[in-house]
């Protein structure tokens, strides 16, 4: 199936370059791997260049042609092919754009594999790859290109066109209870630093395992419940409100460790009102990966992206006190003055920067 998907391209190729340089289609492979899609494009390096795109007058250019650039030229083809897909590529990966690095294989041999393979009056055709990270949920791809080129994506299941301003749906599955909770541990580290932050204003006030466990599972516990409320769709409010107080909440636990000397009941309410909070962020990023009318995903999903949520907390609470845990009370009393001012103000800064921006 690959071979008769890279066939195809060769072909399509083939068929809208002859005519004219200015070309109708370009084709591109797409396979699933382990936790990426592969994405392989065959591009006419002419086209890649500005000064021959659009042109329907404009002669074809051939493989010749290319072999004939020099290497500053072949840089420059590279540099503009990867810039035309930028532009004109849109990645979305549950309901976040991605930009991947594109690769350029046919460059990889010294000299490039076009100077030694295929015909000199074939077009001068290059592969541009590019590996996206996907763990699962949703993939789609937008494209919109200024002349109108037609992308053909080619994959085991179908071939798909693909008109300038339309958006198309790849892929749609939900991750493994694995992914689940290696996207939780994610989230946390190394993706998560404002709630690592969250985490190590709760430890400065006592640096002790019981009540540091009990403190992780209420903010767990508390932020599992708004998630919940998300994915049914009971509760949404804006991105960047969510933001803002999520930022405060780090200045606010971080700024109780100056009136309190223990863990109370008080500040076990605190920290389950934050993980709430908390939880409205954490669902921006979880439900677009839950398939709506699965509510058994619903569950195993949220259930997994927590288990790797707590397990990320503990280990940022175990690294804590290996590191400094064991210092005298002298020694860990100012650590916890300094430190907790330290986090307070990042988190004042954070919150502004997410009011204005």
């Amino acid at each position: 199936m690959k071979r008769a998907g890279h066939f195809l391209i060769l072909l399509v190729a083939l068929l809208t370059s002859v005519s004219a340089h200015q070309i109708a289609e370009l084709s591109g492979q797409v396979e699933m791997g382990k936790n990426q899609v592969q994405l392989s494009f065959m591009v006419d390096a002419a086209y890649s260049l500005p000064e021959f795109r659009g042109d329907e007058d404009a002669p074809p250019q051939d493989l010749a042609w290319l072999r004939q650039q020099s290497p500053a030229e072949w840089k420059r083809i590279q540099l503009e092919a990867g810039t035309y897909f930028s532009h004109c590529l849109k990645i979305v990966v549950n309901g976040h754009r991605i930009e991947p690095a594109y690769r350029f294989p046919d460059f990889d041999t010294d000299p490039p594999r076009f100077v030694t393979d295929g015909i000199a009056e074939m077009p001068p055709m290059i592969e541009v790859a590019a590996d996206v990270p996907f763990e699962g949920g949703r993939f789609d791809v937008a494209w919109d290109e200024p002349f109108g080129v037609v992308l053909i994506l080619v994959s085991d299941r179908d071939v798909q066109p693909v008109i300038s301003g339309q958006q198309v749906r790849l892929f749609d599955r939900p991750p493994s209870l694995w992914q689940w909770i290696r996207l939780g541990w994610q989230h946390i580290i190394p993706a998560g630093l404002d709630h690592i932050l969250f985490i190590l204003g709760i430890f400065l006030l006592t640096p002790s395992w019981k009540p540091l466990l009990k403190q992780s599972l209420t903010f767990t516990l508390a932020h599992s419940a708004t998630l919940v409320f998300a994915a049914l769709g009971w509760v949404h409010l804006p991105t960047q409100p969510i933001e803002i107080a999520i930022a405060l909440s780090i200045s606010w636990i971080a700024l109780e460790n100056f009136g309190r000397q223990r863990v109370t009941r008080v500040r076990y309410l605190t920290i389950a009102g934050f993980g709430l909070v908390h939880g409205l962020g954490f669902a921006s990023m979880l439900v677009p990966l839950l398939p709506p009318g699965r509510p058994d995903q619903l569950i195993y999903g949220i259930a997994g992206f927590n288990l790797g949520v707590e397990a990320g907390q503990v280990a940022v609470l175990a690294a804590a006190l290996a590191s400094c845990g064991w210092w005298t009370k002298f020694h860990f009393d100012h650590l916890r003055l300094w430190g907790s001012l330290a986090i307070a103000f990042t988190g004042i800064v954070w919150a502004i920067q997410r009011a204005v921006g």
